[in-house]
């Protein structure tokens, strides 16, 4: 993105137009490029972490606890990980 031109998206741009109190979340897990961070920033959109992320070997750095930013919305698992009953047992 350069010199602080926007993005388009048509579909996203019309829907948070039409339902201005609808609250919606851009689900960023995953590989995520500076081109997805922009555009959910544009929209001003929270993100996701899942707090199970942080503590396994893989890019757990960003799912941390001290290194969610703001605008950010926090999970504890999702449907692809065992509960956290079941991590913690697992321990």
């Amino acid at each position: 993105m350069a010199n602080g031109s926007r993005l388009r998206a048509p579909l996203l741009y019309r829907v948070t137009c039409t339902v201005r109190d609808l609250p919606l979340i851009a689900e960023d897990l995953g590989l995520i490029t500076r081109e997805v961070d922009a555009l959910r920033e544009q929209f001003d959109l929270p993100g996701m972490r899942v707090l199970q992320f942080g503590f396994s070997d893989r890019a757990a750095h960003n799912y941390l606890p001290h290194r969610y930013v703001t605008n950010t919305v926090v999970y504890t698992g999702t449907h692809d990980n065992d509960t956290t009953l079941g991590c913690g047992n697992t321990a």
